[in-house]
Formats: structure tokens, sequence, C-alpha cells
């Protein structure tokens, strides 16, 4: 079972990651590399919180 800290946890870094990428984008543009990269960091974060919280429910 995951912790629900846990979860809070990844939420936190998501919004955090999601904040970064949308004010690289406004500073250097949607193509920037920058913005490629937080966008791929937030996929993974995505990618690793969902099945441990679907396994949770």
């Amino acid at each position: 079972m995951v912790n629900r800290s846990y979860c809070e946890d990844c939420l936190k870094q998501i919004e955090q990651l999601r904040e970064k990428m949308i004010e690289t984008a406004l500073v250097n543009g949607m193509n920037h590399p920058l913005v490629l990269k937080y966008s791929q960091e937030l996929d993974k974060k995505h990618n690793d919180m969902l099945p441990k919280k679907v396994a949770s429910q």
C-alpha cells in the first residue's frame, strides 16, 4: 500500500515541475530545450506515480 504522504510528495514535485516548465516556456519560448526537459521529467513523474496510486485504491 502506498503511503499517503508519498503521493502528496509526488503531487508537490509534479506541481513544482509544471510551474518550472511554464515559467521557462514564457521566458524562452515553447521550443526551448529546457521546456522539453521539464516536460519529459513531468511525464516520468506521472508514469512513476500512477501505478502506485492505482494499486493503493
